[in-house]
């Protein structure tokens, strides 16, 4: 003991000490001291107070889908469409439709809505508006006139008297808006979304967008509805399935290609606009001059490539406007898988969807009898991996 510092001997002590007294009880009855632990008192025999357990911690709630969650996502899909957002709305439809899978207490209802706001929104982007090539824009009737001599001069009608044959007076053509447009619009739409999304604090999971870690609390099935929710719209054309016709600009009509076209009339081939044909007689070099039967007497003709329709018929597109999308076939939709049937979903192989291995949960599938697709990774689609 005299190599033991004082000091340290003294902190021993206390802390040896300090553990006796902490152990030491005094009975409820009797006052004698027990320790933690004792069944009864060795003094009186009276049952001694167990020893209290600690309240378990309660775990922090589980993510979840809320009412008010999902206010603030229709809130945002009204937003988008009173801006005009045709783009955006659709990316925030096509989210709040996958949120709607998990939020059961929700009503159906919404569903509709947003599959007519998308659908609005689709028209929105795919129908646009060319000047037409027939009146420069005028949507007024233009007439070919000729002269004497066969020149060919033109007029336009009173302006809301005769209007022009191709656009019936609009001034334009209804037409189908190009890949190139509808790629870059919804490209550029999609990149605002996730932008605004991650300024949430929300995470991608399988393209859509969830509160942060929601997608880990999840079941196998609601993951497999959510991944098809989004898996099932074609990757090239955003959903769109037809695009607008280059050659014809997505209008179906072409400018004709004779250039002494004007709105289908051009000049009589035969008197060549002079709307009078001359013949020799008599054998002396006579000429008599009288009105030309093939135009009657007017210089003017039907066009003979359009046939007086004023436009040519675009052979790329058969008049439409529109090309199917190479991917989806016009479809707007990626194929189903043909492992799931396009659930995105197959029988557990380790407890044969069961869901039970020996009387206990499947470890795998934890009791739920059903696994993920190997083939789509759940999309239920023929897709690419997000």
């Amino acid at each position: 003991m005299r190599n033991i510092p004082i000091r340290l001997l003294f902190v021993a002590l206390l802390f040896v000490g300090g553990t006796l007294i902490a152990k030491l009880l005094q009975c409820p009855k009797c006052g004698y001291e027990y320790q933690e632990g004792q069944a009864t008192c060795q003094h009186c025999g009276t049952a001694l107070p167990a020893k209290q357990a600690a309240a378990p911690v309660a775990a922090p709630a589980a993510p979840a889908i809320t009412a008010d969650i999902m206010s603030h996502e229709f809130a945002d899909v009204e937003k988008a469409r009173d801006a005009k957002q045709s783009g955006l709305l659709i990316f925030r439809a096509r989210n709040t439709l996958a949120l709607l899978k998990l939020a059961p207490e929700a009503s159906n209802a919404g569903s509709g809505d947003l599959l007519t706001a998308i659908k609005e929104a689709e028209t929105a982007l795919r129908d646009a508006k060319i000047p037409c090539f027939a009146c420069r824009g005028t949507g007024q009737r233009i007439y070919s006139l000729t002269d004497m001599h066969g020149d060919v001069r033109r007029q336009e009608s009173a302006p809301g008297t005769v209007t022009c044959p191709v656009c019936d007076g609009a001034g334009k053509l209804p037409a189908r808006t190009s890949q190139t447009v509808i790629v870059a619009a919804m490209s550029n739409a999609k990149q605002e979304f996730e932008r605004q999304q991650q300024a949430r604090g929300w995470e991608n999971f399988a393209g859509i967008w969830l509160p942060k870690g929601l997608s880990d609390h999840l079941t196998i099935r609601q993951k497999a509805a959510v991944k098809g929710t989004l898996a099932g719209t074609c990757s090239t054309c955003y959903g769109f399935g037809f695009f607008g016709c280059v050659d014809c600009k997505g209008a179906g009509k072409l400018k004709c290609t004779n250039v002494k076209c004007i709105q289908g009339k051009e000049p009589c081939p035969v008197c060549k606009g002079k709307k009078k044909i001359t013949d020799t007689t008599g054998g002396r070099g006579n000429s008599v001059a009288h009105t030309c039967n093939a135009c009657s007497g007017t210089g003017i003709s039907l066009c003979a490539i359009c046939g007086g329709r004023a436009y040519l018929v675009c052979a790329k597109c058969e008049s439409t406007g529109q090309i199917r999308c190479t991917t989806c076939k016009g479809t707007g939709e990626n194929a189903l898988c043909t492992k799931c049937d396009g659930s995105g979903l197959v029988p557990c192989a380790a407890c044969k969807g069961t869901g039970e291995i020996r009387g206990a949960p499947c470890p795998t599938c934890h009791g739920e009898k059903e696994a993920v697709c190997t083939i789509c990774n759940g999309t239920g689609h023929k897709v690419r991996s997000y």
